[in-house]
């Protein structure tokens, strides 16, 4: 927990208020929905060690979020980029406190959005409040945007260089590979498809694997895609193995 730092966040924010833009805008919320926070709660139950030596928490444990208010008495669920930003607020090292996914506090602001105007991310420095319903909206948006499906052993892939101009793809993908440490590799094919119209193949070599950044992918890349769908796959699939063999990628993870 001492060790938790979301400098993706934290610089996303710092971006955002130098210069509010779409970009800008997109690139903290596409944090918010792919990272982690710090987030100060309450429980019913202590956890206990599993067999890894790791905590883990009874299925019957019971959470509350704390809460806290500004000058107008408004009340938002405080959420932090670090210890050291949670340690502005709790100067005594009294609180607890637990790193979360979005998905994982998205549940608390839904039941508490009438009693709450929604979280504020570094109350004490960079102060982000940001609304139930922003929050609420994003979660829908991302559902609608992404689905997986399984990729079976006899799938057909027909694969070309894309025919359009794609540059604008290109660089928003490459970006996106600079931005996100999991991402070692990434290649870009225009898939074909009998009977239907073809559609853009973006294969992944990731370490972890994280779907949640294929989300932030798709919602970043589909201003510049052209009207074409596109879908993800990951490079450790038996295709994206045979993929990666006979084709360059568009980005790689520079090594020392």
């Amino acid at each position: 927990m001492q060790q938790f730092r979301n400098t993706a966040m934290k610089q996303a924010i710092k971006s955002l208020r130098q210069d509010e833009n779409p970009i800008t805008i997109q690139h903290m919320r596409d944090c918010l929905v792919v990272g982690q926070l710090l987030v100060p709660a309450q429980w019913d139950k202590d956890p206990v060690k599993d067999n890894h030596g790791q905590m883990v928490f009874s299925p019957d444990t019971k959470f509350q979020l704390m809460v806290i208010a500004d000058d107008e008495g408004n009340y938002y669920f405080p959420m932090f980029t670090s210890m050291e930003e949670l340690r502005k607020w709790d100067k005594d090292e009294e609180v607890q406190s637990l790193v979360m996914t979005f998905d994982q506090y998205l549940p608390f602001v839904k039941v508490a959005q009438h009693d709450i105007q929604g979280i504020v991310i570094d109350p004490y420095s960079e102060n982000v409040p940001l609304s139930c319903e922003y929050i609420i909206d994003i979660s829908e948006q991302k559902d609608s945007e992404f689905q997986a499906r399984d990729i079976r052993a006899d799938d057909e892939f027909d694969l070309r260089e894309p025919v359009a101009n794609v540059e604008a793809m290109i660089s928003q993908l490459q970006y996106l590979g600079k931005r996100y440490p999991e991402i070692k590799a990434i290649y870009f094919k225009e898939r074909l498809v009998k009977g239907k119209p073809s559609h853009w193949l973006v294969m992944v070599d990731m370490d972890p694997e994280n779907p949640e950044i294929f989300r932030s992918m798709g919602t970043t890349c589909a201003p510049v895609a052209k009207g074409k769908g596109i879908e993800f796959m990951f490079a450790s699939t038996p295709q994206g193995e045979k993929i990666a063999q006979e084709n360059e990628p568009i980005y790689q993870e520079k090594t020392n």
